[in-house]
């Protein structure tokens, strides 16, 4: 795994981006680019859905604010973590 330099991410000037599905937004965090690490912080409007998709590599969620279903059926509150 390649590190990357420690740096500082001004998330509040960070805009939203569409991430590719209705309802769910995206800032880009940190990105290796093609095949690298990416760090995202996501908003997802209340219902949104994620189509099934697979992670060959590390997964890790926080949840913030309201609450995240897995693909299992398992819910995850506020400052609960996931991985």
């Amino acid at each position: 795994m390649r590190l990357a330099p420690s740096g500082h991410v001004d998330v509040a000037a960070a805009p939203w981006q569409p991430a590719g599905f209705p309802g769910i937004e995206m800032k880009v965090l940190f990105d290796q680019g093609e095949g690298g690490m990416r760090t995202l912080l996501m908003r997802w409007a209340p219902g949104s859905e994620l189509p099934y998709h697979e992670h060959t590599e590390i997964e890790q969620t926080y949840v913030i604010e309201g609450s995240l279903v897995d693909g299992d059926g398992e819910a995850h509150g506020p400052k609960a973590t996931h991985a």
